[in-house]
């Protein structure tokens, strides 16, 4: 089979699976809003927004180091169960640090501790990016198992919520739907990883785990700082303003995760065969058809917003439209943030990789830091900078990948 045909079929894997992955979020958010109401279910996003700080240690960047090493030695069944042994036993290690910084959090800071219960059960997410090895299926090229374990773990909690969060009260289902969902896709990635390819789990060297711990080193900065300025967004609003701020907020941002589809699917197919095939011809057209994508996601974002979130949620939460217009402008630097980082990393400009996260952070810190000096923080002023940071960190993409003419 050549290459490309690979590629398409791996793109119609993607684009008609995880279509229904990423709808399924969206389909549950009417009931959950309207069950729960906007002030519990921001709650329940504010626990979700601080465990995510922990899962960026539990995913330590392997989903791009472990991809292109599972890429480049596809065909060498020993060092595949090297890497696969490797990467588990790391991840593993780095969810029971995880876990314990959970504990400290809980016992030291008392809003943390009203909900302790919330916080522990959603800390399922990080079990699940320890279990769930993206990075095997994305480096084999085969696209479809991510998706299939993203589908099952989403459908089991679509088919249970409507049995088990049927009031205010029942909202510690959700994060205990998300775990049940999160160890059946884990269990069947791992049932084909381990039976079906027959990838021998071996414990390895110290040597061996420090080699690829120091590998992701870099794309573990990072999602550091890429994710402190986009999950800090979450916390300032839930903090700073309104659970139900945070609703309006969270609302805006998944309408605009499903008008990133196209772009997550592309990321996703494209990776290991940017890595394995360093066609530059492939990848300037792909820029191009990615960079007509982002603005027609944009107009369509745009001029369908008031009727997604009366669809969506209702005319109670309506107000969410215009955050969501703000954070529609941040699809259009669409093509630096889904293979961008790919290029830099196969043509060797990794260290890069921490300078526009770099970039990023400080763009959120400044603005962040000018917004509550002068007493401006609203969720308009907190959803403008998301944009902006992106923006900042596209233009710095975009000024390295002229400066070395990498394209």
């Amino acid at each position: 089979m050549l290459p490309y045909r690979v590629l398409i079929k791996n793109f119609s894997y993607l684009s008609s699976l995880q279509v229904i992955a990423l709808l399924i979020p969206v389909m549950t958010y009417p009931y959950l809003i309207r069950v729960l109401g906007s002030e519990t279910y921001g709650l329940v996003l504010y626990a979700q927004a601080v465990v995510s700080y922990l899962t960026i240690l539990v995913s330590f960047g392997f989903n791009v180091s472990a991809t292109k090493e599972i890429a480049v030695n596809r065909h060498n069944k020993e060092k595949i169960s090297e890497i696969v042994s490797a990467v588990l036993i790391v991840k593993g290690l780095l969810t029971l640090i995880s876990f314990v910084i959970l504990l400290l959090l809980l016992f030291i800071f008392p809003k943390f501790n009203d909900h302790k219960l919330l916080y522990l059960l959603t800390f399922s997410v990080c079990i699940n990016d320890f279990l769930f090895p993206i990075w095997y299926f994305q480096g084999m090229e085969r696209m479809k198992h991510i998706t299939y374990g993203t589908v099952l773990s989403k459908l089991s909690f679509l088919v249970l919520m409507f049995f088990l969060i049927n009031e205010q009260e029942d909202y510690l289902f959700v994060p205990v739907l998300t775990g049940i969902g999160a160890l059946l896709s884990s269990g069947y990635a791992l049932y084909f990883i381990f039976i079906k390819d027959q990838v021998k789990f071996k414990f390895q060297s110290p040597a061996n785990l420090l080699y690829y711990t120091k590998d992701s080193f870099l794309f573990f900065t990072t999602s550091v700082s890429i994710t402190i300025y986009s999950n800090a967004t979450r916390i300032i609003i839930g903090s700073s303003l309104s659970l139900t701020d945070l609703s309006y907020y969270d609302l805006a941002d998944k309408v605009v995760s499903l008008a990133k589809l196209p772009f997550t699917i592309i990321g996703q197919t494209v990776l290991p065969r940017i890595a394995y095939d360093k066609n530059k011809t492939f990848i300037r057209r792909l820029s191009r058809t990615i960079f007509i994508l982002s603005i027609a996601a944009f107009l369509i974002t745009l001029l369908l917003s008031k009727q997604l979130v009366l669809i969506l949620a209702g005319p109670g939460m309506i107000a969410s439209a215009v955050f969501l217009n703000i954070l529609a402008i941040g699809l259009l630097p669409a093509m630096y943030k889904y293979i961008g980082l790919q290029v830099l990393a196969t043509w060797g400009y990794v260290a890069y990789f921490f300078r526009i996260s770099l970039v990023m952070l400080l763009t959120f810190t400044l603005i962040m830091i000018i917004l509550a000096a002068t007493r401006q923080l609203s969720l308009y002023t907190i959803t403008t900078t998301n944009v902006a940071v992106e923006l900042a960190g596209a233009l710095y993409y975009y000024y390295i990948i002229k400066k070395h003419t990498i394209l």
